[in-house]
């Protein structure tokens, strides 16, 4: 079972375009999924992508990044389940807001 940090940035630009809402979203949904033991939510300070703020950064047990900008919290419900079962839909969904991966 892979494991996932969610760094959702909620302060500056980040905050005042959304960012606790995104925030609220992404633990509203691992709550929902009931994926405690995969996902950590946390607030950060700055993902350092703020020109497509809000932002959030995923990072997997394995030390890989995915950064999403642009947030809406439908697409970070997505994105969670998209980390989770490599959906296709949730693919489609959040594509465009796939800044970069590391």
């Amino acid at each position: 079972m892979s494991k996932f940090t969610v760094h959702v940035c909620t302060v500056g630009c980040c905050r005042d375009n959304g960012g606790l809402e995104i925030f609220r979203a992404f633990s509203e949904e691992v709550e929902r999924l009931d994926l405690h033991e995969q996902f950590v939510v946390k607030e950060a300070e700055c993902n350092g992508i703020c020109k497509y703020k809000p932002t959030v950064v995923i990072e997997t047990e394995a030390g890989e990044k995915f950064f999403y900008g642009n947030m809406k919290p439908e697409v970070a419900r997505n994105v969670v389940r998209y980390h989770v079962q490599n959906d296709g839909d949730s693919e489609k969904v959040i594509a465009s807001h796939l800044v970069k991966k590391e």
